[in-house]
């Protein structure tokens, strides 16, 4: 009995073991933008609270289609005539109707139902898109924390190097005590510089955990950005931009509410039609009694003769507003091209700034590489050397930033186009 316990205490121990170990692991998972849109879609109220209402608008236009079908009854009854003695009479009938029809009632609602439906997907659309920008920009944060902390870690290098030669060139005689110390103060401040990276990539890494949720790790990586956030997208055309873009969106579900209110004054005051067929048969359920049946059709056409004219203001009321929802719809359309064009620009503006720092890296760390060569040989005084040390160092950093800026304009180009998750 003790051998077993002791065997359940091991296992339960190695349990723990591997469970901590996970525990321990986990928080350092390296994300994908696949899996951090997987989160984000399961943590986000606003996501699925979206949908939903989307998923509702959907069944009221398939109710709204529903209203312009014809229905179809069938009654069957049993009856019998206790004071006259006569026996049980069996009666069915089948009934079809039609009382509305889309070709002359124009439909408004399914017009209605449609335009909640566009409004829907406007609000899907806003929805998703946001997210997907404040999710973007919080790996690109995170990302470019990342970076910074792996340069900074290399500047800390850079300075021991120098602390060294300084070092070397003072106990010669070459240098003076104010030099050393100055490049001792340098070497202190990377480091300095580095412990401040590292905090901002935790805290960075803690701002993304708060987006995807509780399900995510909590001390996440980012490996290799994925090409949907650093890949630059194609140039814009607006030939489908109006099947997407939220506002477009929003001012096509006014025309439609406003169409479906002229329809209505329209028919207010214009004939109305319906049909309908009748079957009915009729017998004695023991066959004493003979039956019979009968076919009725119906046809019903009801035109008005007189009206006092307000039903006519109404229906110019109606086609004025249905006027207005286009000419708004028009307007709205030009405003967005011109932000998209907008954000466009701004796109090719941050490219091209990161591209042009790209050349100013790339001299001044051949500047350096001169630099270094030339004071070693004493070529070079300690203040010009360090002036350009300091200056690629710079340079450096200003790689990341036009990087980082380029990034989170790909992302507000994404947004402006109105695009999803």
């Amino acid at each position: 009995m003790n051998k077993l316990r002791v065997s359940a205490l091991s296992g339960l121990i190695c349990v723990i073991a591997v469970s901590l170990q996970a525990q321990t692991t986990s928080p350092n998972t390296t994300l994908s933008w696949a899996q951090s849109v997987k989160w984000v879609i399961e943590s986000n109220p606003e996501v699925r609270q979206a949908k939903l209402s989307l998923e509702i608008a959907q069944e009221r236009v398939h109710l709204a289609e529903k209203t312009y079908f014809p229905n179809l009854a069938a009654v069957i009854a049993v009856s019998q005539d206790l004071a006259q003695g006569q026996g049980s009479q069996l009666s069915q009938t089948l009934r079809l109707t039609q009382t509305k029809f889309a070709n002359l009632d124009g439909q408004p609602d399914i017009e209605l139902a449609s335009a909640g439906l566009l409004r829907e997907q406007s609000d899907v659309v806003t929805t998703l898109s946001g997210i997907r920008y404040k999710l973007a920009t919080a790996l690109i944060e995170l990302w470019n924390a990342q970076q910074l902390a792996q340069l900074n870690e290399t500047i800390v290098t850079r300075r021991r190097k120098n602390l060294d030669l300084v070092t070397a060139g003072f106990e010669s005689g070459r240098e003076h005590l104010g030099s050393k110390q100055w490049a001792d103060a340098q070497a202190n401040s990377a480091k300095n510089e580095l412990l401040q990276a590292q905090r901002q990539v935790r805290l960075s890494a803690l701002a993304l955990h708060q987006i995807l949720g509780p399900n995510s790790p909590l001390s996440p990586r980012i490996g290799l950005l994925d090409a949907t956030l650093r890949e630059m997208p194609p140039a814009p055309t607006f030939l489908t931009l109006h099947l997407s873009h939220p506002q477009l969106l929003s001012a096509k579900a006014t025309i439609l509410e406003k169409t479906a209110a002229f329809h209505s004054a329209v028919l207010t005051n214009s004939a109305s039609l319906s049909a309908g067929i009748t079957s009915d048969q009729f017998g004695s359920l023991i066959g004493t009694q003979s039956g019979g049946n009968s076919i009725d059709l119906r046809v019903q056409l009801s035109v008005p003769l007189f009206s006092n004219g307000v039903e006519q203001s109404a229906r110019v009321i109606a086609e004025t507003d249905l006027r207005a929802a286009e000419a708004s719809y028009e307007s709205i359309h030009r405003q967005v091209e011109l932000q998209v064009n907008q954000a466009w620009i701004e796109l090719l503006n941050a490219r091209d700034s990161y591209n042009a720092q790209l050349h100013f890296r790339t001299a001044a760390q051949t500047r350096s590489e001169i630099a270094n060569l030339q004071y070693a040989s004493g070529l070079l005084t300690y203040e010009n050397w360090d002036l350009i040390e300091n200056e690629v160092v710079n340079q450096e950093r200003l790689v990341l930033s036009r990087q980082k800026a380029l990034l989170i304009a790909i992302a507000a180009w994404h947004k402006a186009i109105g695009k999803d998750l």
